[in-house]
């Protein structure tokens, strides 16, 4: 049987046949289509997969910039698959939107400063790079990441819904569904994106379908069916390339400790609340210098975490220096004291020497890292390059900034707010230098905040939040802050984080605890380098830290002091670099600071999808006591569970187990309605489902008395079976039935269920 729907595409492809070139007639014989609710319905489920992979390049790019630009791409595309879908035929118009797909990555590759004529030569590269995306490398990790989203967004979008209203559904799924199962794959998708782009796939093409056949809803149950099952299976793909487990760098430390914080991973740091110390011995260094040991360097700030993009790569050879004239060469030599995922140096790291040499791993800002686990006693030994900037030469360095620099350390999130900007201004007024607007920064956030480590964890931008609304917090904090100001005003800067240098025991020797955690900012100078600045107040962090490690000595925990360590020594725990008195003594003018090159290759790395182990709720420190209460299911879980309801409820449809339940349920049970004669036959349909689970169901051209002679022919039926079906056919066609009698007839019939169940199980 033809239905409406086909009717109608039939009389749209006669008429555009018998008029080819008239396009009016064409617009108006396909778009009559579109007044079908099930068209309708399908075309809004293709917009809403459309929108379920931008919803999350658009949260990438409220990150790294370009929000409005992504918005506007995507309408543009939308506007041109309207355009084109009555003009165009399938065959020009899908390799256009290939053409604009291509086009789209050429122009991510030439802001990502790779030639497009390199790239034939660099296609096993460029494969190696999809593979790592794919692996489980998000795309925040991506050094262009904003062109990157930008020039993805657009064709799949065009493709969709052009074909979408040229009715091609199953067709117009795969370009948009393929970019939101790649961003799955990369681990960018989150749980709730995801399930509604996968609904809204699968609600094209059931929609869709049923606005070509004009049919009913028979065949949903299958459909949905088959999205759940994809829908669950796709659940666990974000959790497989990663292989993360949330575990720290620093082993048996909590998640609520500021090391577990600054040091979750090497690839983000999280900005939390509360946080509390862990004293113990973590390295023993031996150098001509104090310094802080720096362990990791991000660049990108999404809000509430810092992002490390770029590659990392084998160490192979000597390190680039500073860019700087007149460094210094000093020698580390590290010895660890307990298990730890980390390599502190002092910067900029020029080389290692030793076994470890073999196991290090070089970031894109020229950190190092170990790729296996650190063991105690492991020893390695580093060779770094130290600058000595003077206040006249970082006054004298300018603002002629690499591209490369640029583009990676002046990164700020869309979401930053008006208020921001207009503090940041108040602070450096006046200042007529990048070098005195640091410096105005440092001073500012050093006298007007407070050094505490028991803070709530900041609500949106962390930036702004300790800026504008919190009057003390920790290193975190304070590094984050100077960081954003400095990218406000155009300044080059970056988060690093690692150790200060520790409790000195011998005149060339340093132990370094858990309570020697710390985070700063590393601003850019030009022909200069990366220098180490110090916004937290230095003294009410040492007093606070020390009075941990103390605590931790009257406990008599073992693991505080080592050997070497002379818990009397006068000296300061923790000090700024070559500093006496760090808050008087200013790190970024007169003081070594630590330099690091700036690497400036473009970007991919595995990602391991840590997670960041710093972040509390509510400012609750480690973690608190649940206290026995009843656990409330998130909005993810709650959305899970109903899908998969939904899906078990479609399968039972399709299977017939909904109806068999019901048929089940009436077996048992029976609501008397007052009527003898619906009491009657309610009764009789009750003993043929029991009947036909026991024996065999009636056939349709059957009538009951040959059914129940039929069945009385291969095993002598019950009694009761025959009183039943006598008083079914005084109601239905003789006199009628009084109450009694249609009573006695319900209850033979439960009698019967409960003597052969409610499958109807033969006798032995």
């Amino acid at each position: 049987m033809t239905g409406r729907g086909s009717a109608t595409n039939s009389a749209s492809e006669a008429l555009a046949e018998s008029h080819p070139d008239t396009v009016r007639n064409r617009i108006k014989a396909d778009w009559l289509a579109g007044l079908s609710p099930f068209r309708l319905l399908a075309l809004g489920c293709a917009l809403v997969l459309i929108g379920a992979y931008v919803k999350i390049l658009r949260d990438l790019t409220l990150i790294v910039g370009g929000t409005e630009q992504l918005t506007t791409i995507v309408l543009v595309a939308l506007g041109a698959g309207l355009v084109a879908a009555p003009l165009l035929s399938e065959r020009v118009a899908v390799p256009i939107g290939g053409v604009a797909a291509v086009a789209g990555l050429l122009l991510y590759f030439s802001v990502a400063g790779i030639d497009p004529g390199m790239l034939v030569p660099m296609l096993d590269t460029l494969l190696a790079d999809f593979l790592t995306l794919a692996d489980g490398m998000e795309l925040m990790r991506v050094m262009e990441a904003q062109t990157l989203a930008i020039a993805y967004a657009p064709a799949p979008a065009f493709l969709t819904w052009y074909l979408a209203l040229r009715g091609r559904y199953g067709a117009a799924v795969v370009p948009a569904g393929l970019a939101l199962v790649f961003l799955v794959l990369t681990g960018d998708a989150m749980m709730t994106p995801t399930l509604v782009g996968a609904l809204a796939g699968t609600g094209v093409v059931a929609f869709g379908e049923l606005a070509r056949r004009d049919a009913g809803f028979e065949s949903v149950d299958v459909l949905t069916v088959v999205l759940v099952t994809m829908i669950v299976c796709s659940l666990f793909v974000p959790f497989v390339p990663g292989g993360s487990n949330g575990s720290s760098l620093i082993h048996g430390i909590g998640a609520g400790t500021l090391e577990g914080s600054i040091a979750g991973s090497p690839d983000r740091s999280a900005i939390g609340g509360s946080v509390e110390l862990s004293p113990e011995v973590r390295f023993t260094i031996e150098s001509e210098v104090p310094s802080y040991w720096r362990t990791a360097v991000y660049n990108r700030f999404t809000g509430d975490e810092w992002v490390r993009t770029g590659e990392m790569r084998p160490y192979e050879e000597p390190l680039d220096p500073p860019p700087a004239s007149g460094t210094s060469r000093v020698t580390q030599t590290v010895t660890v004291e307990s298990p730890v995922e980390v390599m502190p140096t002092a910067a900029a790291p020029l080389s290692v020497e030793g076994d470890m040499a073999a196991y290090t791993e070089v970031s894109d800002q020229g950190q190092l890292y170990p790729s296996v686990t650190l063991r105690e006693d492991d020893r390695y030994t580093v060779e770094s390059a130290i600058v000595d900037p003077s206040s006249r030469s970082l006054a004298r360095a300018g603002t002629d900034y690499p591209d490369s620099i640029e583009r990676r350390y002046l990164q700020q999130p869309d979401s930053q707010s008006g208020a921001f900007s207009d503090r940041v201004d108040a602070v450096v007024e006046g200042a007529k230098t990048p070098f005195e607007k640091a410096q105005l920064i440092e001073s500012h956030l050093r006298n007007s905040k407070s050094y505490s480590l028991s803070v709530d964890r900041p609500d949106g931008d962390a930036a702004s939040a300790f800026l504008l609304e919190m009057d003390e917090g920790y290193c975190v904090h304070f590094a984050t802050t100077m960081v954003m100001m400095l990218r406000e005003e155009g300044i080059p800067a970056r988060y690093a984080t690692g150790y200060t240098e520790g409790q000195q025991v011998r005149s060339d020797s340093w132990v370094v605890r858990g309570t020697d955690a710390h985070a700063w900012p590393e601003v850019y100078f030009p022909e200069v380098g990366w220098v180490t600045f110090e916004p937290t107040p230095a003294g009410e962090r040492d007093d606070v830290h020390q009075d941990r490690v103390d605590q931790a000595r009257q406990n008599g925990n073992p693991n505080v002091d080592t050997d070497e360590s002379e818990p009397d020594d006068p000296d300061p725990d923790e000090q700024d670099p070559g500093s006496d008195d760090p808050d008087e003594q200013d790190p970024g003018a007169d003081d070594p600071d630590e330099q690091d090159p700036a690497n400036e290759s473009p970007p991919s790395e595995p990602d391991t999808n840590s997670s960041d182990t710093g972040t509390t709720t509510g400012g609750g420190g480690s973690g608190g006591d649940s206290g026995g209460s009843i656990p409330v299911p998130s909005r993810d879980q709650l959305i899970l569970g109903g899908l998969i309801a939904v899906g078990l409820a479609a399968a039972a449809h399709r299977t017939g187990v909904d109806r068999a339940l019901v048929r089940t349920a009436r077996l048992y049970w029976q609501r008397p309605t007052g009527d003898p004669t619906t009491d009657a036959e309610r009764a009789f349909r009750r003993l043929e489902i029991l009947l036909g689970r026991r024996y065999r169901s009636r056939r349709p051209a059957e009538s009951p008395r040959a059914y129940l002679a039929a069945l009385d022919s291969e095993a002598a039926l019950d009694d009761r079976v025959y009183d039943v079906a006598i008083a079914r056919e005084r109601a239905t066609y003789g006199s009628g039935v009084d109450p009694a009698a249609a009573t006695d007839a319900r209850k033979a019939v439960d009698e019967l269920v409960r003597r052969y169940g409610p499958i109807g199980g033969r006798d032995e």
